[in-house]
């Protein structure tokens, strides 16, 4: 069995002129995107097969993220910019990426690992950290799109 998942499809919400006219409209997210691509090369480059992640990368992976994908959603609260980026991100393949590593870090584990009380040092555990930076990354580029009912 491999383990790569096959990737999920996804239809564009924003396309063409209406893609391009946001991007007209929010120049500031230009730098913004350029990020998103060093971001997808680095996350493309990495060995993510079954054991592949090393619990050592985490904090590189964790600041990767944080700083490059979730902290420019926060710093660009407007539904425009952030359906820009999300669409972006789609476009790119970005979110079965992100999963390929939600499930990789995942399987590192023992589920023995986990039990009815957390001792405090593993709730701040940098894999306890990385796999709740993934979920909230997917959690609000989700709630990001047009098709969510605010």
């Amino acid at each position: 069995m491999s383990s790569r998942r096959n990737p999920v499809r996804t239809k564009s919400v924003i396309e063409g002129e209406h893609f391009d006219t946001l991007l007209v409209n929010h120049p500031e997210l230009k730098r913004i995107l350029r990020k998103y691509d060093k971001v997808m090369t680095k996350l493309t480059q990495m060995d993510i097969t079954n054991k592949g992640i090393s619990e050592e990368s985490y904090p590189d992976i964790y600041k990767l993220l944080d700083e490059n994908i979730d902290d420019p959603f926060h710093d660009n609260g407007g539904l425009e910019q952030r359906l820009l980026m999300g669409n972006y991100l789609a476009k790119k393949g970005f979110v079965p990426q992100l999963v390929d590593i939600y499930q990789a870090v995942w399987s590192n584990h023992d589920p023995d690992f986990f039990d009815n009380e957390l001792e405090e040092d593993e709730a701040g555990s940098d894999f306890l950290r990385l796999l709740s930076l993934i979920r909230t990354i997917l959690w609000n580029y989700a709630d990001g799109s047009p098709s969510s009912k605010f």
